[in-house]
């Protein structure tokens, strides 16, 4: 079973508060939504190359390898949509991926200016 853990960005202190809802009273996990303003992202159950757990609103780094071809390095947004978690770009049998956390949209908004493939 995957863990079920959420962040919420708090507006005010500019940082995120962390829950894991497996080791939290009912009342302790409604506490959390209802005294800290800003959005509320769901870990994916998922870690990066590094051991980072990636959560949605996460910004990750993607770099695509091909048999014969260096590769390309892409940013792509996570996001939970229709009951899944999703990450938009392309697949091909002869690629391989590595992916890590580059950052999220609250601490680094910039990364979704500057990245191809990334939109709100």
């Amino acid at each position: 079973m995957r863990e079920l853990k959420f962040r919420r960005w708090d507006t005010e202190y500019n940082r995120f508060f962390y829950i894991d809802f497996s080791y939290v009273k009912k009342v302790d996990f409604y506490d959390f939504f209802e005294y800290v303003d800003g959005p509320i992202e769901q870990y994916t159950g998922l870690k990066d190359k590094n051991g980072k757990e990636i959560y949605e609103g996460d910004v990750l780094e993607v770099l695509m390898k091909y048999k014969y071809y260096k590769g390309s390095t892409f940013k792509s947004l996570v996001r939970f949509e229709n009951g899944c978690f999703s990450c938009c770009f392309e697949d091909d049998d002869d690629a391989t991926f590595t992916i890590k956390v580059a950052g999220n949209i609250h601490e680094n908004p910039e990364l979704l200016n500057a990245s191809q493939g990334v939109s709100k």
